[in-house]
């Protein structure tokens, strides 16, 4: 015998919490692919963000190589195979950005080097953690609940073999909890103001759910759009379903392009400035 189920009366559970499904409008996307956009974030009039999600079918890049900064539509210029390209990092002065790609490291994280990382490995799967090199290669760090930070030891991790990944800034969110601002000096060894009075910013995001979906976020802070703060971020990125997310910089670093289309409107380009330059792009098809 075969038997066919067919889902009946199934709803968009991000349809109730005020966002809609923009992926029409960034021309042809894999299936796998879907972008939605809200005008309520966090329950604020007026303001913007949009978030692309990708299947576990998905692979992720980085284009870019660190040291030579370029904005997100130049980072576009040297690889336009990918979807859906997103930017945060500018100053090397906050954060030098691990960068590995096909296994090897383009860009060593030799400043602050603790970051949250998003990665992907041979097999495809993702995976988000605290990570470090040591002896040439990449070690991921499990959680750690305290106040105050302390030089991570090689034994501490474990080797962590991806082919592919990226560093952030903080980690907001960690096995379903948001995190507060002394876990992440904790974890990530400085909070760098990011949390000081808790301000509302333009902010970049990456997600990942139970089931190995990854969720790009990215926010506007001009028009009228007044952004998220760090708490609130971890709390947004918890109700999109992530189960782990980490923050990329705030302000004017933010952007994201989707088959080469604009999403939010940068600040810098709003102002009439030209758009800051990035280290890198992380990258979805």
């Amino acid at each position: 015998y075969t038997y066919v189920v067919k889902q009946t009366g199934y709803t968009d559970p991000l349809l109730s919490q005020g966002w809609t499904d923009e992926t029409g409008s960034f021309g042809t996307l894999p299936k796998y692919i879907k972008v939605y956009k809200t005008t309520k974030l966090n329950g604020v009039d007026n303001n913007i963000a949009y978030i692309a999600i990708m299947g576990p079918q998905s692979t992720m890049g980085v284009v870019g190589n660190g040291s030579d900064l370029k904005t997100i539509q130049e980072l576009e210029g040297l690889d336009g195979s990918w979807n859906v390209y997103l930017v945060g990092v500018s100053s090397a002065g906050t954060a030098v950005q691990t960068i590995i790609r096909d296994g090897q490291f383009v860009q060593d994280p030799h400043a602050i080097n603790s970051f949250a990382t998003i990665g992907q490995d041979n097999n495809g799967a993702y995976k988000m953690a605290w990570s470090q090199k040591f002896d040439g290669k990449l070690y991921a760090f499990p959680f750690r609940n305290g106040s105050s930070f302390t030089a991570r030891v090689q034994g501490d991790g474990t080797v962590w073999d991806a082919k592919t990944a990226v560093s952030g800034i903080p980690m907001v969110l960690w096995d379903g909890n948001n995190l507060t601002e002394a876990q992440t000096i904790c974890n990530d060894g400085s909070n760098s103001g990011w949390y000081a009075g808790n301000p509302a910013y333009a902010r970049a995001a990456v997600g990942i759910t139970a089931q190995g979906k990854v969720f790009a976020f990215c926010g506007q802070q001009v028009e009228g759009s007044v952004g998220v703060s760090m708490l609130d971020l971890a709390k947004v990125m918890k109700e999109l379903g992530c189960v782990s997310a980490m923050s990329f910089e705030g302000s004017s670093s933010p952007n994201m392009r989707i088959n080469k289309h604009e999403t939010v409107l940068n600040s810098k380009v709003a102002s009439g400035d030209a758009e800051k330059a990035m280290q890198c792009a992380l990258v979805f098809k």
